[in-house]
């Protein structure tokens, strides 16, 4: 059984993490928008409004089920679930904001920037480099706890 984490903790580990999911998830929303040839600043800031809202999300969950960080700091099996958990809200905040209107009514011009985060080939490039990059980041942990256990 692991011991109860403090919200603080929760709350700053849950910031981190995901703020480098986030940062993830907007180069690959800003490559994308710049590839469909948009220019515009609202373009860009729909496409990164989907993973921002993800991110929120994510954090209110994450501060809410104090066992989804578990052990309090990030190693192996956090790295691939909590990727998995991020996506999964990404794709949610996209369902929500795509049909926020009457199904009998086509969706706003406005949002479609927005679409790049239904499609699975988008979100399973942004989960595969999340799961890289918090990989490293376990890797790197890693050597560091093991120069400073190697230091008298």
């Amino acid at each position: 059984m692991t011991a109860k984490i403090p919200f603080s903790t929760r709350l700053s580990l849950s910031l981190e993490i995901c703020f480098s999911m986030f940062l993830c998830s907007a180069a690959i929303a800003v490559a994308q928008t710049w590839q469909s040839g948009k220019s515009d600043s609202l373009a860009y800031a729909v496409a990164l409004g989907v993973p921002a809202v993800a991110w929120l999300g994510f954090v209110v969950v994450a501060c809410a089920i104090p066992s989804l960080l578990a052990p309090g700091k990030l190693s192996f099996p956090l790295n691939v679930t909590l990727p998995v958990v991020y996506t999964g809200l990404t794709a949610l905040v996209h369902g929500l904001v795509m049909r926020s209107g009457s199904s009998l009514t086509a969706t706003n011009s406005r949002l479609a920037p927005a679409e790049i985060w239904g499609q699975t080939s988008t979100l399973a490039m942004a989960l595969v480099v999340q799961v890289v990059l918090l990989s490293v980041f376990v890797s790197v942990a890693r050597a560091v706890q093991r120069d400073l256990e190697s230091q008298p």
